[in-house]
């Protein structure tokens, strides 16, 4: 992926209200929503991040 379409990527799951950037910064308000947006699969998860999608 080249860096115009990470930076298109990023203005769109923006503008759906999904992630916000703030300079160097990532805000997830919500982690399902965006998780369904990019049809992820949940068995890919580690043990240590699991527990972001329970909050």
């Amino acid at each position: 992926m080249t860096p115009v379409h990470v930076i298109r990527t990023f203005s769109a799951l923006s503008e759906d209200g999904l992630v916000f950037r703030d300079r160097h910064h990532v805000s997830i308000p919500n982690l399902e929503a965006l998780a369904t947006e990019g049809e992820f699969d949940d068995c890919y998860l580690t043990d240590n991040v699991r527990p972001l999608f329970d909050e």
